[in-house]
């Protein structure tokens, strides 16, 4: 069923959670409440292999076999540039997230070494994110500068972590000046340039 109730900001929620099928992003909250079961069942028996199929975009998606990614994991797209070429691609942010968080020790090198994958940058970030919703932990930074600046080379450990939530927004700097703190602001908006997230605190 669908809901006529449904906020911007729910779809917007949803769609990081399911991507963008359409009946997922209006269902009534029945609905939603058992996608999210499916989903969280068919995470579970997710495999290193069929991570890394998805990524090489040689996956078959394949509700009924225990060996193929499902539905609520993986979708099918269009090459912008050759749209008879289709693409697998993990079906949300969220799924991302989870599959990195689980599977990246085992597929780092492979992963770095694919080639023209449409996954393979989405998977990094939800890595990124993944790793700041644990407990705080130091990360080598520097500053967003030029390499002709000599800030360039200056490297020091920041300490970050302790995410609360995660909200993909089509204003990223805006929500995270009004937002909350220890929350990860990043955007739908692919023309936003260098910033992949901004993750706010103190």
């Amino acid at each position: 069923l669908f809901s006529a109730s449904v906020t911007k900001e729910q779809v917007e929620h949803r769609h990081r959670m399911f991507g963008s099928v359409p009946g997922h992003l209006f269902e009534d909250q029945d609905g939603v409440a058992a996608q999210l079961q499916q989903q969280e069942t068919d995470l579970a028996v997710m495999s290193s292999d069929m991570t890394l199929r998805i990524v090489n975009n040689t996956a078959e998606l394949n509700n009924n076999s225990e060996n193929c990614p499902r539905s609520s994991i993986m979708g099918i797209t269009s090459d912008p540039k050759n749209f008879a070429r289709q693409e697998a691609i993990y079906i949300s942010d969220h799924v991302a997230e989870i599959v990195a968080e689980k599977h990246m020790k085992d597929i780092w090198n492979e992963i770095s070494a694919a080639e023209n994958s449409p996954s393979q940058g989405l998977i990094f970030e939800a890595y990124l994110r993944s790793l700041l919703r644990k407990k705080a932990r130091k990360f080598r930074t520097r500053n967003a500068c030029g390499k002709s600046s000599r800030d360039y080379k200056k490297l020091w450990d920041e300490e970050l972590g302790g995410c609360i939530d995660i909200e993909r927004t089509d204003n990223m700097i805006g929500s995270c000046k009004a937002g909350r703190e220890r929350v990860i602001y990043y955007s739908y908006n692919e023309s936003v340039p260098l910033v992949d997230f901004l993750y706010k605190v103190g």
